[in-house]
């Protein structure tokens, strides 16, 4: 698909999930009036966990571009730059990811092949940790949600596993493929190059342990921010309800199908909260909230990093 037919895609996605919220609201606007609930407790609570959160996100990305060899950059000049590609992110698909690999490179010497890499592992880390924690908090809590008659305590190790040796397959698979055309043999090879980037970063049991203790502390205070977001509009979340919404935050937060999923999550969020027996808007308005208070809250420490730059 071309450029800008996926952006149109991306437009057409982003402005029926809004005109469908919209709708909705217009037809049950007493479910709206619950945002009035929200006081300045559950804002400053919000915006307190939300920069926590940019905070390790960013930590975290720093761990496996060093990893990958950047030692130069420092952690000021990194958080400047992780912080702005977020705000770009909440207005361009895919517009973090092509900010910080064109600045790494210009700057550092980074080539977009290792940046590429790091944005997979990041990926690849997330969502097999996000798995993990899931699968431990369920089978804790003892629950017996079910997709397709699996139980998901029996059904998750399954797609963990499947995930863990994902890189080592596809280097294996790679490394065996024999590619003579020229054009074929240069992508080959650069992919070859990110699946080996890949393989050894699961493989440095040190940074996979960091990478771990992150995502745990990210994934409780992710799910604290949930917690509060809907305590906001009166709705009180027992701990597996409060788990389910941030597994997917977190997940749908891995693939953009709009800028920042704009529209996307918030269905997502409602679909939830009616499977769970709260109403569609419920589920919209508290993670609306989360997003709200998170796109200030990027949005001003992107000006004040760009500020400083610019004084510089």
């Amino acid at each position: 698909m071309s450029p800008v037919k996926r952006k149109w895609l991306e437009f057409a996605v982003a402005f029926l999930s809004i005109a469908f919220i919209s709708s909705y609201f217009l037809r049950h606007f007493d479910e709206f009036r619950k945002i009035a609930n929200l006081g300045a407790a559950h804002i400053i609570g919000i915006l307190a966990l939300s920069f926590t959160i940019h905070l390790l996100i960013g930590y975290k990305v720093l761990l496996i571009l060093k990893q990958l060899g950047l030692r130069a950059i420092t952690c000021m000049e990194w958080l400047r730059i992780f912080t702005v590609s977020r705000f770009i992110n909440f207005h361009l698909t895919q517009g973090a990811n092509v900010y910080r690999s064109i600045l790494l490179k210009k700057d550092y010497d980074f080539s977009y092949t290792k940046s590429i890499s790091v944005m997979l592992i990041f990926a690849w880390v997330d969502v097999v940790f996000i798995f993990f924690l899931a699968w431990i908090a369920f089978a804790f809590a003892g629950s017996h949600w079910k997709i397709s008659r699996l139980d998901l305590v029996f059904l998750l190790p399954m797609v963990l596993l499947a995930l863990i040796v994902a890189p080592m397959a596809i280097y294996a698979i790679f490394k065996r493929l024999d590619v003579r055309t020229p054009r074929l043999r240069w992508l080959h090879d650069k992919c070859l190059e990110m699946a080996a980037y890949a393989k050894e970063s699961v493989r440095d049991h040190v940074l996979l342990r960091r990478l771990f203790l992150l995502s745990v502390i990210s994934f409780i205070f992710y799910a604290l921010a949930v917690y509060i977001a809907f305590a906001g509009i009166g709705v009180h979340l027992n701990a597996e309800a409060s788990l389910l919404f941030t597994v997917v935050i977190l997940l749908s937060s891995v693939v953009n199908i709009t800028p920042n999923n704009i529209g996307v999550m918030e269905l997502l969020y409602g679909g939830l909260a009616h499977v769970m027996g709260l109403t569609l808007g419920e589920g919209v308005l508290a993670c609306g909230i989360i997003r709200v208070l998170g796109y200030f809250l990027v949005a001003g420490l992107a000006l004040l990093c760009l500020g400083k730059k610019n004084k510089k």
